[in-house]
């Protein structure tokens, strides 16, 4: 309970800062989003829903580390890779691109489609970044490769590949602040990467469900899901605080994550209440998809996750 509490004054910090990465993000992309709010309301809402919190809950915490704030080209690049990846699923979700079709976009074939063209000249961006750019390629082939996972594919190939995902992922947003990284440092950036990855895909089970893409989340039983997912936090604490320290900007950094996954076990919990031992078609189609929806900017939400947690 004294964590709990401890995590209150998080609620107004976290506010601000995404209500000024939100500002930000309408400033220096307006042109492509105005018209993406007028013709699709709710891709505008995914894309500065990525673009806001993608920045707030990774990208900040990491410049916290280092005793300092964003500066704007970390800020603006952090931005352009949360976009990228939004339109990224956009593209393979509703566009129904293949993976081939997809790859031959980021290749560099031309396309009349706006949104097609915009994450092009995104990629160009970070492509053209040394910092990220040789690791850029592979993070995006695990975000391909991750949407192919079907009702066939095996748990242990599900981890393999969300792994791979979740960890080559946060390794670019850590790439992006201009500080040394070594060996240990990275080792923290790709296991804590996973283990939100796992946040993540416990968030997303009915639509993963729905969609018949298998993930951490619905491949096996709920309370094979939570032990694994509470393991992985285990060792990313641990990890964390080995690399870090044990002071208390550090432990308060870590807090932030903790947050995060706190979602997710109460998801879980949520779960549990309507007797969900596994993700199938036919366990969540009895529930309407808004009983699994967690708004974390609704004080009541975050009330609830927070005296869970």
């Amino acid at each position: 309970m004294k964590k709990a509490f401890g995590l209150l004054p998080l609620y107004p910090i976290l506010l601000k800062r995404k209500n000024r990465q939100q500002q930000f993000v309408q400033e220096n992309f307006a042109a492509e989003l105005s018209p993406i709010q007028e013709s699709n309301n709710t891709l505008h809402n995914k894309l500065m829903y990525y673009a806001t919190w993608g920045v707030v809950s990774i990208s900040e915490v990491f410049a916290d580390l280092n005793k300092r704030v964003l500066s704007h080209e970390e800020r603006y690049l952090a931005s352009v890779l949360s976009i990228l990846y939004a339109l990224a699923d956009y593209m393979v979700d509703e566009l129904k691109l293949s993976h081939s079709a997809t790859t031959l976009y980021i290749n560099g074939k031309q396309s009349e489609d706006l949104l097609i063209t915009w994450a092009q000249k995104l990629l160009t961006e970070l492509q053209n970044k040394p910092a990220i750019g040789e690791h850029l390629s592979k993070a995006i082939d695990a975000q391909l490769e991750s949407k192919e996972q079907t009702a066939s594919s095996t748990i242990e190939k599900v981890k393999e590949l969300t792994h791979r995902k979740g960890s080559l992922t946060m390794f670019l947003y850590r790439c992006l602040i201009d500080a040394p990284i070594n060996e240990t440092e990275k080792a923290v950036v790709l296991q804590l990467g996973y283990t939100l990855q796992l946040a993540d895909d416990i968030i997303d089970a009915y639509d993963d469900t729905a969609d018949k893409i298998n993930t951490t989340a619905n491949a096996t039983d709920l309370l094979s899901v939570e032990n694994h997912f509470q393991e992985q936090i285990n060792i990313s604490k641990k990890l964390f605080l080995n690399s870090y320290g044990g002071s208390r900007r550090v432990k308060k950094a870590f807090l932030q994550f903790e947050l995060l996954f706190g979602i997710s076990h109460f998801a879980v919990k949520r779960f549990k209440k309507m007797n969900i031992e596994q993700f199938n078609t036919g366990t969540i189609l009895q529930h309407r998809r808004s009983n699994f929806i967690i708004d974390m900017e609704k004080p009541s939400d975050f009330l609830k996750v927070l005296f869970y947690f």
